[in-house]
């Protein structure tokens, strides 16, 4: 005869929880994802009946190839193979609420592993889900060894609040830092600080919104776009690698400005700040300046409000002395220079000649997204083998080029775009990140960009692809990056909308966020206080008359009686108690025994003590009206007077 294999305790709710951690466990990489259906195919399979011993023996085997993982490999992937498999055997072998307990302590620490290790957008429903069912498998964790079980509407109501409860927490909850374990990665990668030919570049279809920027004349008059957003600017090539090699420069040159960017920046991982060239100054945060024509920001991990003053520089006057950082040639490809002066090879104006490099190559070369990798030396393979590159090549190529002609030239990066929004916002996009040309002048630093018209970054905004790059541009802005700057803000914004009118937020804005907190934090604890006194509402029995209230009224009796003088003995039931009064006070002491009539009726005769309360209070009522022991004496007296 088959035996039916036992009931694993837990139900759906451990199973929800479970799954949630292994799924969590999955997002971190290849080996999570790996050992995570590993578990889970475990976990489904039918319990082993296995004897304690050879359990022991496989308990040494997973310590054993744990320690070599740990030895190996990463740490946490050896703590979370141990994990995985106490998960497993706990699955498999609990029975008791203890067991469960264990379990559901087991699949937190396996969630917990994953989230570490990765900030998927997909660790969002893992943790509703896990925030909703781990309530409801610890109220089936107490019934387990009873074998009750909770109503449904019960634990349905449980979940949800659980989740709601959780996301609260998470809200109010005081925040050590944005993003997991130290500074977030913004949107899902740091904005390069060098560029490489050959390797990934800058080129990608992410329409993940970066930035916002609305920019306008000296007269305050909107300039269209698009426009070239600039990042960093990068001076020292090696032949391959693009990166910083100048000082901070001190511009010798007049500082008005002929462009004013208000900009909404989103994190990208770092300090870096964006802003047209060429950038002269940065407003409204606290801004430094770095080499490349760059400017960063302290602690820019949430959305940075600020504004950037810059000039428009045309070609003429190229500045030609004092600028040998900018004419700096590695060991380049001999055929180099020659294809150089292919071009306005008689033409003397420097400007003139960068016009028509910068025109060649665009019509010359082919623009791909995705080249292939290149063979030796990837400058000469792109500009004398292929023929075909991104944006990077592009650039790179016409930057060598002037720089054997002659004139000063450097690489920028940044976003290029001009998509208008419906604030009139120009929206940057991390789909727009693009690579350009500066050549310095007298005046500063004009733009050259020999990519091709057509070939000029754009993401496609409409369709599914937008809504989720948009879904995950807020996860990052609003979960992943939440940390106490925002968390403050958000309190502020609370409290200015209470407390102030006006300009008066602005010039108090502690004050208001401090107010916001309190609300806020005042608000939470007394919802829950409502929800805790609501829980022990419903958990109480219900309410109404019970035969312990009748027993109460014995006691409220005996101190009536008391009160009135009568030392009635504490230990004497309520009958015996009754007799004993009535032996002092003759018939006042009736009520007496019609409350302990009621009371033994209730307590020992199974009848409804509801209908009797109400005879009952009348009874303790008359109690509290009996004579006192001087009144009897003397009533005593006046009989005994009488009768003689």
């Amino acid at each position: 005869m088959k035996t039916a294999a036992p009931r694993r305790p837990g139900g759906w709710a451990l199973a929800g929880v479970v799954l949630a951690g292994l799924g969590s466990l999955a997002l971190s990489g290849p080996p999570g994802l790996v050992l995570s259906a590993l578990a889970l195919a475990a976990i489904l399979a039918p319990p082993p009946r296995l004897h304690a011993g050879v359990w022991v023996w496989l308990h040494g085997a997973v310590l054993c190839v744990t320690g070599v993982t740990a030895l190996l490999g990463p740490p946490t992937f050896a703590f979370a193979l141990l994990v995985a498999w106490l998960l497993a055997h706990r699955t498999w072998t609990g029975r008791s609420g203890d067991d469960l307990r264990v379990a559901l302590l087991l699949a937190t620490l396996l969630l917990l592993l994953g989230a570490v290790a990765t900030e998927s957008i997909l660790l969002a429903p893992l943790f509703v889900v896990y925030a909703g069912l781990l309530p409801v498998a610890l109220l089936r964790a107490e019934l387990q060894d009873t074998g009750e079980a909770a109503p449904r509407a019960l634990e349905a109501l449980v979940g949800m609040g659980a989740a709601v409860l959780t996301g609260a927490l998470f809200v109010v909850l005081p925040r050590l830092d944005g993003g997991y374990g130290g500074r977030s990665q913004g949107l899902g990668a740091r904005f390069p600080d060098d560029v490489t030919l050959g390797v990934e570049g800058l080129v990608s279809d992410d329409g993940a919104e970066v930035m916002r920027l609305r920019v306008t004349d000296p007269e305050g008059f909107p300039v269209p776009g698009p426009f070239h957003v600039r990042g960093r600017a990068l001076d020292r090539f090696d032949g391959a690698r693009w990166s910083v090699g100048t000082p901070v420069e001190r511009a010798p040159w007049d500082a008005t400005w002929d462009l004013r960017a208000e900009v909404e920046l989103e994190p990208l991982g770092g300090d870096l700040l964006f802003g047209l060239p060429d950038l002269l100054r940065v407003e409204g945060i606290g801004a430094q300046a770095l080499p490349g024509g760059a400017f960063s920001a302290r602690s820019a991990t949430r959305v940075a409000s600020y504004r950037t003053f810059s000039r428009g520089v045309t070609l003429a006057d190229i500045d030609t002395t004092d600028v040998e950082p900018w004419l700096q040639l590695p060991a380049v490809d001999p055929r180099m220079r020659p294809l150089a002066w292919t071009v306005a090879a008689d033409e003397a104006d420097p400007a003139v000649v960068a016009r028509a490099l910068t025109d060649w190559i665009g019509a010359t070369y082919t623009y791909v997204d995705t080249p292939p990798p290149p063979e030796g030396d990837p400058l000469a393979w792109f500009l004398f083998d292929t023929r075909a590159g991104h944006c990077e090549y592009f650039a790179s190529a016409l930057v060598i080029l002037l720089r054997e002609r002659g004139i000063p030239a450097r690489l920028a990066t940044g976003f290029y775009s001009g998509e208008l929004g419906d604030d009139g916002y120009v929206v940057v996009r991390r789909g727009n990140a693009h690579a350009w040309v500066e050549v310095r002048t007298e005046h500063g630093w004009a733009t050259l960009d020999p990519t091709p018209a057509s070939a000029l970054p754009a993401v496609d905004t409409g369709g599914f692809r937008a809504r989720m790059d948009a879904l995950l541009a807020a996860w990052y802005r609003d979960v992943v990056e939440y940390d106490m700057n925002a968390q403050f803000a958000a309190y502020g914004a609370i409290g200015r909308q209470v407390l102030f009118s006006g300009e008066g937020a602005q010039k108090s804005p502690i004050r208001a966020g401090l107010f916001g907190m309190l609300l806020v934090v005042g608000g939470m604890i007394a919802l829950l206080v409502a929800v805790r006194a609501t829980l022990a509402r419903l958990g109480a029995p219900a309410r109404g008359p019970r035969p312990d209230a009748l027993a109460r009224l014995c006691g409220e009796a005996r101190a009536a009686v008391r009160s009135r003088g009568w030392a009635l003995p504490p230990e004497l039931p309520p009958a015996a108690a009754a007799e004993w009064l009535q032996a002092r006070v003759g018939d006042a002491a009736e009520p007496f025994f019609r409350l302990a009539a009621l009371t033994y009726a209730a307590r020992y005769g199974g009848e409804d003590a509801g209908p009797r309360i109400v005879e009952a209070r009348a009874c303790v009522r008359a109690l509290r009206r009996i004579p006192r022991p001087n009144q009897v004496v003397a009533s005593t007296s006046t009989k005994d007077a009488r009768a003689g």
